[in-house]
């Protein structure tokens, strides 16, 4: 079984069709619908970055998605990011050391109440 399969075990389990599923992936992790529809069909294997988007995103555990092996999803014992919290996390990851130190500067500065 592929990842294709697996995608499609992981669209049941919450309940989406393959429209759904595909505009789901558009809206909370920017892959196209059209790409979404092609990782469903087989015709495309997600690459290394959006099989990380897929995963943080969606909760689903990076191990299973590969091999199958293990549970579907990861614990629910961490929290849920929501989309905003993911794609600051995601600028944080890719900023280099001096971006990293102002994003951060910048969040506290904001995080403070007056």
């Amino acid at each position: 079984m592929g990842i294709n399969f697996r995608l499609k075990n992981t669209l049941s389990a919450k309940g989406f069709d393959h429209k759904e599923f595909s505009s789901k992936l558009n809206e909370i992790c920017g892959i196209p619908k059209s790409t979404a529809y092609n990782y469903l069909s087989g015709v495309r294997t997600p690459d290394a970055e959006n099989l990380a988007l897929l995963c943080s995103r969606l909760g689903i555990n990076l191990n299973w998605l590969l091999t199958g092996e293990g549970p579907m999803f990861r614990s629910s014992t961490s929290p849920t990011l929501s989309p905003d919290e993911s794609a600051l996390l995601d600028a944080y990851r890719a900023a280099d050391e001096a971006g990293r130190a102002a994003l951060l500067i910048t969040a506290k500065a904001m995080a403070r109440k007056p």
